[in-house]
């Protein structure tokens, strides 16, 4: 038997053959990711990158400003961040360094990878123990995070090109900090020593406007084309929050089933900001009003984003089928602000998310609730109450998602295309179906009473239609209890 390549055709008769891989490709899993937006002292920009637990954040991000939101929905649990560095990338931003030759002129420049403030230094040095070595060693502070060995000019090799063997050293080994590159022709190739000298010029994107509505605008068009569950902003400012509800009601209607969390600052009008939450009326929209004191705070650190990037966490980071109702803050030791029983009810009906305490002292979260608080018909559907809780949308968004991923996985990874027939309509049907019994036995779903009915009238050629009616899982959220007292036992019992 000889072989054939794919759609040869062989000129003599005869039996030809060739072999394939048919291992089927496995469903996509699915995983809740959270996305958000930083101001940092370093980082790329113009890119989202992800972020896990196991991330280190001080080497890709450095500190300060508010890469904060970042260790906020970490804490929630959530397990993939999708982060998007605000700012513009320059080479004006960034830090630069010019490295000298014994003739002290300018033959090489340093430029950092990312604009920003973060500070750095550089040392090159002859190799200790190795004469015919020399290496260049980047540091921040007195911390060395990277360094490359390259060929020195010695009394006996001197006509070593130290300039060109650490531009060849350089290319070849990847480094996340810093680039080189020559700046002129000079008649010593030989680089001068030198001991922790500062990279200096780099500047963050922001200073004191910080960054603008377009930033943010910038953000989410990067976001948009990635896959995420859940947004979360580094800014309290409400024009950016309604920009950004634009944005979540635009892409949504498009078929990404995302929802957005805002966070409103301690202090001010409670009132207004009940108003706020109401004005939003979406089930893709959370609000959070809750503050907290966290351990060895004197006044309210804990509120604003950093509230909303910790729900946020949570509503990724949480099982659908668990409520984040009543649901512990880890690491919060009170509550921000002590409000009344009357306070938490008209938030409650508002669609604001606060926190609250119990009688142990730990800090919760008294509803995890959406700004939906008038369910009505909106271009996707017709809503019913069940939207304004976090953990239904959560179930439901979930739900179609996952209907999505197989039957993607379905069509395009089939043997035989799916035929618009009364066995393709089966076959759909039955995937449907598997798909609701999983989320089922995970007690996301209420058992038996699920439907899924081809809607004829509505196909065409090339086109099936379904309808699918199940009944997802909610919390028990309230008790009930009725106590019966009495002063004095009826005659004659034990």
């Amino acid at each position: 038997m000889q072989f054939f390549i794919k759609g040869e055709k062989k000129v003599r008769p005869g039996i030809y053959g060739r072999y394939e891989d048919v291992t089927p490709a496995a469903e996509a899993e699915l995983i809740k990711v959270c996305a958000c937006t930083i101001r940092s002292n370093w980082g790329p920009l113009d890119e989202v990158v992800n972020v896990t637990q196991q991330t280190n954040l001080e080497q890709i991000f450095g500190s300060g400003d508010t890469v904060s939101v970042i260790k906020e929905i970490l804490a929630g649990n959530c397990q993939l961040v999708k982060v998007v560095r605000l700012g513009e990338d320059s080479d004006d931003l960034k830090a630069k360094l010019s490295i000298k030759n014994t003739a002290e002129e300018d033959v090489l420049k340093l430029t950092l990878k990312h604009p920003g403030s973060r500070e750095f230094n550089a040392t090159i040095q002859t190799v200790l123990g190795d004469a015919s070595k020399k290496e260049l060693i980047f540091y921040e502070d007195k911390n060395r995070l990277y360094s490359v060995k390259f060929d020195a000019a010695t009394k006996d090799k001197t006509d070593v090109d130290e300039i060109a063997a650490l531009l060849a050293v350089e290319e070849s080994d990847y480094n996340p900090w810093f680039t080189i590159e020559k700046e002129s022709d000079t008649s010593s190739g030989v680089i001068k020593n030198f001991t922790q000298e500062p990279i200096t010029g780099g500047k963050d994107p922001f200073t004191n406007d910080g960054p603008s509505s377009t930033d943010y605008a910038n953000a989410c068009s990067l976001l948009e084309t990635d896959v995420w569950d859940v947004l979360c902003l580094d800014t309290n400012d409400p024009e950016i929050h309604i920009q950004t509800k634009a944005f979540i009601d635009r892409i949504y209607n498009e078929g990404s089933l995302v929802m957005a969390v805002f966070g409103v600052p301690s202090g001010g009008s409670f009132s207004e900001k009940c108003t706020k939450a109401e004005e939003f009326n979406s089930h893709n929209i959370v609000y959070v009003g809750g503050s907290a004191k966290m351990p060895g705070d004197t006044e309210t650190t804990f509120h604003g984003y950093l509230a909303a990037a910790r729900v946020a966490g949570m509503m990724c980071g949480f099982d659908s089928s668990q409520t984040l109702t009543r649901k512990a803050i880890i690491g919060a030791v009170d509550v921000g602000e002590e409000l009344s029983n009357e306070k938490y009810i008209d938030a409650t009906k508002s669609g604001m998310l606060l926190f609250s305490k119990n009688r142990n002292g730990d800090v919760r979260i008294e509803n995890g609730i959406t700004t939906l608080n008038k369910p009505g018909n909106t271009p996707e559907g017709t809503e019913d109450a069940g939207w304004k809780k976090i953990k239904r949308v959560m179930i439901r968004h979930e739900l179609m998602n996952r209907i999505d991923i197989a039957l993607d996985y379905q069509i395009s990874n089939s043997v035989q295309d799916v035929l618009m027939d009364t066995d393709g309509v089966a076959s759909i049907r039955s995937t449907i179906l598997r798909v609701i019994q999983e989320m089922q036995n995970e007690r996301n779903l209420h058992g038996g009473a699920a439907e899924v009915s081809f809607n004829a009238s509505a196909s065409g050629p090339d086109s099936a239609a379904f309808t699918i009616a199940v009944d997802d899982i909610d919390s028990m959220e309230k008790i009930y209890l009725t106590y019966c007292y009495r002063y004095e036992r009826t005659e004659g019992e034990v």
